[in-house]
């Protein structure tokens, strides 16, 4: 059964490389090179479009950025986390939080302590709709910081029309993981390639 298990995920990360996933490139356009958003699942520091099980997106990641150097702790940052894949136009909101900073002792940890503006809802993509990337974005959240146009459906989401009406600038920070309707319940990880800068 193991084998089995582990030769799905193969094949899985396998097809992802072959269909070149990378994150859209009208989403990266406000990254810097000194600031990487990580996510973990679980114990699992995942790498930029690393194959997830279903099962192992199921809790709601942890964050961290990447590198303590020069990293303001007095600041606060917004997360977002987009399905792109999931129709021709439209994205599906998976997350929206606010009013994250890092955390005290632990300059690379972020936490919020406010609940999120839209809690995470894991990965549920449709049967034979093909492997889906779920983005997650970092945004510099400006002080006095209130969310508008929080949506009330988490389909037809436009995560930069949202920024705009927010008042934000482009993500400066944003990392992937891929997913697919049937994949394994184990919650086990193949890696797949870094296919983008984050």
């Amino acid at each position: 059964m193991h084998a089995y298990v582990y030769g799905s995920l193969l094949l899985f990360a396998a097809l992802v490389r072959s269909q070149n996933l990378t994150m859209p490139a009208e989403l990266t356009a406000g990254f810097t090179p000194a600031t990487n958003l990580v996510l973990t699942l679980g114990a699992n520091e995942l790498v930029a479009g690393e194959v997830v099980s279903l099962a192992a997106a199921r809790s709601p990641p942890t964050f961290a950025l990447g590198d303590s150097d020069g990293i303001n702790t007095n600041a606060n940052y917004i997360i977002v986390c987009v399905d792109p894949d999931a129709g021709a136009s439209a994205q599906v909101v998976h997350f929206l939080g606010t009013d994250f900073s890092p955390a005290p002792g632990r300059a690379t940890n972020l936490t919020a302590d406010a609940a999120p503006a839209l809690e995470y809802r894991p990965p549920a993509p449709p049967e034979g709709t093909g492997p889906h990337r779920y983005v997650w974005l970092l945004y510099r959240q400006p002080r006095g910081f209130v969310a508008r146009d929080v949506p009330t459906t988490r389909t037809a989401f436009d995560v930069d029309g949202w920024r705009r009406a927010n008042g934000l600038a482009d993500a400066i920070a944003g990392t992937f993981f891929v997913a697919e309707f049937g994949g394994t319940a184990a919650a086990v990880h193949a890696r797949g390639t870094l296919l983008t800068e984050c």
